[in-house]
């Protein structure tokens, strides 16, 4: 479950487009995928409009040192991390309708296929994946819902077996560990998750709280740096450059990177101006 940029979410689309034709399925599903994604929004952005406040309290929390709670609230940004690096649902609609029409105006829809999509549910293999992959959701969900304990034991059964060094499955374990104050076990995971080959966004912003936490502010800059070059354009990561670059005493860079923001990013710039506030440190690790 990779988050990229979004340009290059918008060349997965297409790309997925022309590998459905080539396998024989209707290049179509996708346009109807993402129609129900449009349809689920509503809700989803109701729970958005909270996102502001919460990411603020994150980084309150963070700044007076209350880590766990810090966590917790962090939890609830999984979705929108998750989504943030994606062109608007509508976008998305519209390029698949007008690539198809560009590229593909004869092609008819093959009949429906189930076949090759069955065996692959048949597999132990996938079926453990997928089992795993379900447990982790389930912790991630149980986090939010505030019984950490029960995250934990679910987070690790997640990241048994096949998919013990996927990042979605490590993030979340690192999280549980984190809010149910296992430290070295917290860390272990974020460096999994974001050592795997295809990490997601909040892998990153966990394993940089984390160094946070410790003082190696010097690492966790290195960390966002590698998180901007795979994801780009995810602006959430200003905020926390910000707030590093503070902390190790470099306030041109702050103040240079916050008027970025602000013309860049206006809807992160409340957030860039109040990480731009932290204050001023020395050169630490």
């Amino acid at each position: 479950m990779p988050a990229w940029s979004r340009g290059q979410e918008r060349e997965a689309d297409l790309l997925g487009i022309d590998l459905l034709v080539k396998a024989g399925y209707d290049p179509g599903a996708l346009g109807s995928i993402l129609t129900k994604l449009r349809a689920s929004e509503p809700s989803r952005e109701a729970l958005d409009k909270t996102r502001e406040t919460q990411m603020t309290s994150a980084t309150a929390e963070v700044q007076k040192g209350n880590w766990s709670d810090a966590a917790k609230l962090a939890s609830t940004e999984f979705l929108s991390s998750m989504s943030s690096s994606h062109p608007p649902t509508e976008v998305r609609i519209t390029d698949a309708g007008d690539y198809l029409r560009k590229f593909y105006p004869d092609l008819k829809a093959p009949p429906l296929r189930t076949v090759a999509w069955r065996k692959v549910q048949e597999e132990s293999k996938n079926r453990t994946i997928l089992f795993n992959f379900g447990k982790s959701l389930s912790a991630e969900q149980t986090i939010r819902k505030g019984d950490v304990k029960a995250a934990y034991v679910l987070a690790k059964q997640g990241i048994a077996g096949p998919t013990a060094y996927e990042s979605y499955p490590n993030w979340i374990a690192s999280m549980a560990a984190d809010v149910n104050n296992a430290p070295v076990d917290a860390r272990r995971f974020a460096q999994e998750a974001v050592n795997a080959p295809e990490p997601v966004n909040a892998a990153f912003e966990n394993y940089v709280g984390l160094l946070e936490r410790q003082n190696n502010i010097r690492q966790a800059l290195v960390e966002v740096e590698a998180a901007q070059k795979i994801f780009g354009d995810v602006a959430s990561w200003k905020v926390t450059r910000i707030r590093l670059l503070c902390k190790v005493g470099d306030e041109a860079g702050a103040k240079s990177l916050e008027v970025d923001c602000g013309l860049n990013a206006p809807e992160y710039s409340s957030l860039c101006s109040e990480a731009g506030n932290t204050a001023l440190g020395k050169s630490v690790k």
